[in-house]
């Protein structure tokens, strides 16, 4: 195990304890938030931890710093914080019932898990509020560290450890950032941050491009977009101050505050999951057809179809099955009425059949009768689910899987046709 893979591992381990003590701290009393004697000597700050290689850390993380100069005290507040140990964690989180929690540790805990150990640049940048914004910020901050208030229902979109702060804050001006935010559209939906975040993980990002359905291609508005901790401090960076009557001051919210340590980012990947997908399900595909064409019937372009057959049913009919099931039974919304479902089915899995029996040698004319209807619902409903997304009556982006997959097992589906076929002939 070379250095860098020891620094990774250590950083985990520490993260690890460093949140489960974090966790346990909290788990069943409130975070005390102390109320400062003299808000002139109190400094609040916002604080933007860049993105990591990992999947929890591919969206960022948000704190704000809170320093009371008079009572000595240097404290972060976040709302990232989750309990494996709550009771049924893993199905309410697959229902989508996931309760997330404020956290608090001092400003030296912080910037040694993110800065020092998991190695990610964090920018820290003064927020310029008069004093009775002061105090409703961190009245608020106070309010949710009761321990009735302390836990909050998490969605990774709508109310995340950056959305709350952008709330709070704008409570702080008086309602007068959030009409500033919702009036501004990103022309970007929520699915390009999925794809564009996630495409560092594989398998991640197209999982997750498949299983989220039409509620993930809704325009942003800049304060939507801010439910990424580095949109938070970017557009809260070019919006002026304000004072308690509402008017402009001549400074920025934010005021970059030093220069923070630079952590060099891995390069991104160049090829997404759909490109690996295409070429590993491509290759026995276009082989297949390519022998059939060039030597004709022969053992191994069946073999090639076999296999092709094999990657399809496992492929479709797993993703196919775990649409259907999370539409019956979770409560995430992005999980139910899936157009992918027209393309991966749950029934996909009986093309396993006929891919073994190739596989193995065999030919698939004895099942022919069965198979040749499969293969007919399987053609028309891609067909369908095209038409309709070409003609633009589909809300859902199902480009990449339409490209990628539904060209590839249309050939599939074409070869399989005319193999039956010949062999039923002979």
């Amino acid at each position: 195990m070379n250095v860098r893979a020891y620094q990774r591992f250590y950083s985990v381990l520490l993260g690890t304890c460093l949140w489960f003590c974090a966790v346990f701290a909290s788990a069943s009393e409130g975070i005390f938030v102390p109320i400062p004697q003299d808000f002139e000597k109190v400094e609040m700050t916002l604080l933007t931890v860049d993105i990591g290689p990992d999947v929890y850390m591919r969206f960022g993380h948000t704190a704000i710093r809170v320093i009371d100069h008079v009572a000595k005290t240097d404290v972060t507040y976040n709302w990232g914080m989750f309990d494996f140990n709550e009771p049924n964690f893993a199905w309410r989180f697959y229902q989508g019932i996931l309760m997330y929690r404020m956290g608090a540790s001092s400003y030296g805990s912080f910037i040694r898990l993110y800065r020092d150990y998991e190695k990610r640049t964090v920018w820290e940048d003064q927020i310029n509020l008069t004093t009775a914004q002061k105090r409703t910020l961190l009245e608020r901050i106070r309010w949710q560290g009761q321990p009735e208030n302390i836990r909050y229902p998490y969605h990774y979109f709508h109310n995340n450890c950056s959305t709350l702060p952008r709330d709070y804050f704008d409570e702080a001006l008086g309602g007068r950032l959030k009409p500033r935010l919702v009036s501004v559209s990103t022309g970007l939906p929520y699915r390009h941050y999925v794809r564009s975040n996630l495409r560092e993980n594989p398998g991640i990002e197209l999982s997750l491009d498949i299983l989220m359905n039409s509620n993930n291609e809704r325009i942003m508005t800049v304060s939507d977009e801010m439910f990424l901790p580095g949109k938070l401090r970017e557009y809260l960076l070019d919006i002026p101050a304000m004072d308690d009557a509402g008017q402009e001051l001549p400074i920025m919210f934010l005021t970059p505050r030093g220069v923070p340590v630079q952590h060099e980012q891995q390069p991104p990947r160049e090829l997404g999951d759909w490109f690996w997908f295409a070429l590993i399900f491509g290759f026995p595909v276009v082989s297949a057809v390519g022998i059939r064409l060039l030597q004709g019937d022969t053992r191994l372009s069946d073999r090639f179809l076999g296999v092709a057959l094999m990657i399809w049913g496992l492929f479709a009919g797993s993703f196919g099955l775990m649409m259907a099931v999370s539409w019956m039974l979770s409560d995430h919304m992005d999980l139910k009425h899936n157009a992918n479902l027209w393309i991966l089915a749950p029934w996909d899995y009986a093309f396993l059949v006929p891919g073994w029996r190739l596989l193995r040698g065999g030919r698939p004319g004895w099942v022919s009768r069965w198979l040749r209807s499969l293969i007919l619902v399987r053609v028309t409903s891609l067909v369908f689910i095209a038409i309709v997304a070409a003609v633009g009556f589909l809300k859902q982006d199902i480009g990449p899987i339409l490209l990628f997959a539904g060209s590839l097992v249309t050939i599939l589906m074409m070869d399989l046709w005319v193999r039956i076929a010949k062999t039923n002939a002979a």
